[in-house]
């Protein structure tokens, strides 16, 4: 696993390839299955763990990228980070995977029941815990919010989901961003959110 250069109208940024700022560069352990990005690029597998394991990418519109990762990285038998970025991404506004109307919560819901059901749940019982949070409650409040609906169903979504997540071992790992949408939702604090969609 490497970063990659984000490039958007010329101007240039590194993106780092986890979503935590505590990995560090070497040999990772299960904390990459929770904080790896979704996207597939920035990763090199071995030919034999995708063959030998069958995976594949979902059958969604959007989140099917993540299901290929989360489950690659859980079924590989050593993760190495190398903390410099390898790969150069190119964003495009007008693509379909930024196109507003894909910004939908059920995707992220539909990516995370895949990756469940391939991961035994005993066996990765904190990691699916904190995917969940990550990918289920942060991505789709964010979704809401990026679609612009009101506060009001933004809350009641973080409300309803965040019923099943209990805090793990991870949340400390967490980047401030997430850290800050869920304490905004779960102490009531609605003000600061026009702070967050600033963001």
């Amino acid at each position: 696993i490497f970063d990659a250069i984000r490039s958007v109208n010329d101007r240039k940024k590194v993106l780092p390839m986890f979503l935590s700022n505590n990995i560090r560069e070497g040999i990772v352990d299960r904390e990459a299955i929770v904080f790896v990005r979704g996207a597939p690029w920035g990763k090199l597998y071995r030919t034999s763990t995708i063959k030998e394991n069958n995976i594949m990418f979902a059958d969604i519109k959007k989140a099917e990228d993540l299901v290929f990762t989360k489950i690659a990285v859980a079924n590989s038998k050593k993760i190495v980070y190398i903390k410099k970025p390898l790969y150069i991404y190119n964003f495009t506004r007008s693509s379909l995977s930024n196109d507003i109307k894909n910004y939908n919560p059920i995707y992220s819901e539909k990516a995370y029941e895949i990756i469940c059901s391939k991961l035994k749940k005993n066996y990765y019982n904190d990691e699916l815990n904190s995917i969940y949070f990550l990918e289920v409650v942060y991505a789709g409040t964010r979704s809401c919010i990026v679609r612009g609906e009101s506060i009001k169903n933004c809350l009641n979504y973080f409300k309803k989901k965040n019923k099943t997540y209990k805090s793990d071992k991870y949340f400390k790992y967490y980047n401030f961003r997430y850290k800050f949408l869920y304490y905004i939702f779960k102490f009531n604090m609605i003000f600061l959110l026009k702070i967050f969609m600033r963001g």
